[in-house]
């Protein structure tokens, strides 16, 4: 069953995957220093480095990067290409919407007939369960 897409270069937008990575490696937590008076002459401990860098949420950040593919794959549009996407689609039964205009711009010599001509070869020969609408 090939598969094509009908906009590739939106594919292009796979390169946002990198955003919640970023969000994730630049997440800091948000804490209020309090000056407390004892511990004031106490050294302080340098906070490892290696711990900030570390991905938090691996689950959070996998759904959102899914998100984000199935988002990117929307945008491209694929579809099926070949006589499979012909079987697919069936020979069910099929449903035709018909507008026709009743403005003054029909009111022109043959327009009208002209019209309901193509009406009706629009929904000639329908099948058994085939429907039709007009809308006027």
């Amino acid at each position: 069953m090939p598969l094509s897409l009908l906009i590739p270069a939106a594919l292009l937008g796979l390169a946002a995957l990198v955003v919640p990575v970023v969000v994730h490696l630049r997440r800091r937590p948000r804490s209020r220093e309090v000056p407390f008076p004892s511990l004031m002459f106490l050294a302080r401990v340098p906070v490892k480095a290696d711990q900030k860098r570390r991905l938090h949420y691996r689950a959070l950040l996998a759904l959102r990067a899914l998100a984000l593919t199935l988002l990117v794959l929307a945008f491209a549009r694929p579809y099926f290409t070949g006589d499979t996407a012909l079987a697919a689609a069936g020979d069910g039964p099929t449903e035709r919407v018909v507008l026709l205009d009743r403005s003054w711009s029909m009111e022109a010599p043959g327009r009208w007939a002209e019209a309901v001509s193509a009406v009706r070869a629009a929904v000639a020969d329908p099948g058994p369960l085939d429907r039709a609408s007009l809308v006027l």
